[in-house]
Formats: structure tokens, C-alpha cells, sequence
């Protein structure tokens, strides 16, 4: 029967425990081995070897499909990719005919047309009119125009962490890990 990873986790642990048992079986017996302990390490012994095979086996199917899945993930991110780059050229075509077209109802004065398959019709933009600088130097110096924006220095912070400063807003944390599959 094929175990999880969790089963040989858990089996590895029982294992553990009857170490600790065969352990107590030898403080008892002042270090002699009986054969009763004899046969109690054989069978350790030979568990131990069955969940090695069984982890090694687990762990390279594992490795094998993450490396499967991450080859299937590049594969498709690139198709994704393609496809991005295609529907920018789409859009940037469709923007282009649509311009086109409302050039030609305004050069013609036509507010509203209505076809077969269409009804089409040229509107004025809502919203806020559009903003043109003509020169920010000169409005980047009155200071109500002006937005400051604050930002932590990271590199700040970390020089004076390096040098022993103790900080009241911020520690190194603990490195993570990573798994690497070769």
C-alpha cells in the first residue's frame, strides 16, 4: 500500500518512540542486550530501512511533479504572454478604427447613426476637463501645489541595525526557506 507523506511522517515519529522505549529497555537491563531487545532493534532496524525506501520514493515524486507543474506554469505563462501581447494589438487597432470613424462623423457633422447591426453616436467626455501644463517648473515652485510624499529608507534602517542601534520600530526577522529542486 503507497503511505502520504504525512503517514511516513507519522510513522517516522512512532519510530522515534520506540527508540526511546528500547532506550528504557537498556537502562533496565544495565546496557546488556537480550535477545528480546536484539529482536526490538532488528525490527527498528528494518522499519527504519522500509520508511527510508518509502521516503526517498515520496520525496522524488514529489520533486518530479513540482518540476512537471512549474515546466506546465512557464509553458503557460508565456502563452499568456502571446496572448497579452496580441490583445494589446487588438485594442490598439480597435482604438485606432474607432478614431477613424469618429474623425469622419465629425468632419461630416453626423451626431447618430444607425445601421443594420449598430447604433453609433459621437458624445462629448464627462468628467473633470482635461489639466495641460504648460510649464510645471514654474507651478512646482508655490508650494500648494506641491505634494511631499514620506517613505521609509529601508537601507536607512538596516545601516543602523548593522552598526547595533537598537530601534523601536523595527528588528531583523528570521531568514525563511526555500526548497530547490535540481
Amino acid at each position: 500500500m503507497t503511505q502520504t507523506l504525512l503517514d511516513i511522517t507519522n510513522d517516522m515519529r512512532a519510530l522515534d518512540g520506540l527508540l526511546a522505549e528500547v532506550g528504557s529497555m537498556l537502562e533496565a537491563s544495565e546496557g546488556e542486550v537480550t535477545p528480546e531487545i536484539q529482536a526490538v532493534l532488528d525490527a527498528v532496524d528494518a522499519w527504519k530501512a522500509e520508511l527510508d525506501r518509502d521516503l526517498d520514493g515520496k520525496v522524488d515524486g514529489y520533486a518530479t511533479f513540482i518540476k512537471e507543474l512549474e515546466g506546465r506554469a512557464q509553458v503557460r505563462k508565456q502563452r499568456a504572454d502571446e496572448l497579452a501581447a496580441r490583445a494589446r494589438i487588438d485594442t490598439r487597432n480597435a482604438d485606432w478604427l474607432k478614431g477613424v470613424l469618429l474623425g469622419e462623423l465629425q468632419r461630416r457633422e453626423v451626431k447618430k447613426l444607425e445601421t443594420h447591426h449598430h447604433r453609433v453616436s459621437v458624445a462629448a467626455n464627462g468628467g473633470k476637463l482635461p489639466l495641460l501644463v504648460k510649464d510645471e517648473t514654474a507651478l512646482l515652485a508655490e508650494e500648494r501645489f506641491v505634494v511631499v510624499k514620506k517613505e521609509l529608507n529601508k537601507d536607512a534602517v538596516r545601516e543602523a541595525l548593522d552598526a547595533g542601534e537598537e530601534l523601536n520600530g523595527a528588528v531583523y526577522g528570521e531568514r525563511g526557506s526555500h526548497l530547490s529542486l535540481r
